[in-house]
């Protein structure tokens, strides 16, 4: 776990988990914004690939503690749901689709935490919704992704059979259906650590934008991390996150996106909204936050 980095914005008051009755129930209070959903189509749309940031989580908190049926139908519905927005986001051009962190698993709501601190207490309580890559969610959304013909990128909850050992993971599918990439968190927060183990190695993969290199919510204010995805030479930041600061993440992807002169597309959870797509300048394509279930795109110029 790496902590030297992150110690100023844990000052901030920072966390990469959350519930969804947290957001009610924060002292501090959600600030609208003017939401943009799209930037204006390109001048010469056929020299970019359309991006889309799906802000959305679960509709249930993850039953933990419920059967081996219960778990299985909740993570198969929670699948489902996906595959409609990524059918959504299609329909309407993107062509690269990028869904938040632990998308697939969602998380518990524990009565007897505070709602901002809900999470998964021990590898008791997500044994059952962890899943192998490939899985049952591997092979879900490269039946989404053919018939699509997209990339799709998800977070979920992975289990390593040779060790046993739990991560946090984001998959990449290209429009194929072929898996052309995984990364596991590395910075882990908190109670992260009681039931996952952190990632050491950094993923990029060549796409139609160019290079991509994947991170997962903390991951993007590691600039040890960073500055080594500066030095592969990455264009493009895809981040799955779910980010419990009220406002704002965005803040944090912009300053990631200038530091590296690479595009981010951020797709947040909506425990905590702030979702878009950001230029290698850190100004903003699009930026989503109050509404619900909603995506945010982008365009980024095709590798030449």
């Amino acid at each position: 776990m790496k902590t030297l980095k992150i110690v100023q914005t844990l000052a901030a008051g920072l966390l990469c988990l959350g519930s969804i009755s947290a957001l009610a129930q924060s002292k501090t209070p959600l600030k609208p914004i003017k939401e943009v959903f799209s930037p204006a189509t390109p001048q010469n749309p056929a020299d970019y690939i359309k991006v889309a940031a799906v802000q959305w989580n679960p509709y249930q908190d993850a039953p933990v503690g419920a059967s081996k049926a219960e778990i299985k139908a909740y993570l198969n519905s929670n699948r489902k749901t996906m595959a409609e927005k990524i059918a959504e986001a299609a329909t309407n051009g993107a062509q690269f689709i990028v869904l938040s962190e632990f998308a697939v698993v969602g998380y518990p709501d524990i009565p007897e935490l505070p709602p901002e601190e809900d999470e998964f207490r021990s590898r008791e309580d997500i044994k059952d919704f962890v899943d192998t890559i490939p899985g049952d969610s591997t092979a879900f959304f490269t039946k989404v992704a053919l018939k699509h013909k997209v990339w799709i990128q998800f977070g979920m909850a992975e289990l390593e059979q040779k060790t046993n050992k739990y991560f946090n993971t984001a998959v990449v599918i290209n429009d194929k259906g072929q898996m052309v990439a995984t990364f596991r968190k590395n910075n882990l927060y908190e109670g992260e650590t009681h039931f996952l183990s952190p990632g050491s190695k950094l993923t990029t993969f060549e796409s139609p934008m160019g290079k991509v290199g994947l991170v997962i919510c903390a991951d993007i204010y590691d600039y040890d991390l960073l500055h080594k995805y500066k030095a592969m030479g990455v264009k493009v930041l895809s981040l799955s996150t779910s980010w419990a600061q009220m406002n704002s993440g965005m803040g944090y992807f912009q300053r990631a996106a200038e530091y590296n002169k690479a595009y981010v597309i951020a797709a947040n959870q909506t425990y905590f909204p702030d979702s878009g797509v950001i230029n290698p300048d850190g100004s903003k394509q699009s930026h989503v936050r109050q509404s619900r279930d909603v995506i945010a795109y982008g365009f980024i110029p095709k590798a030449k």
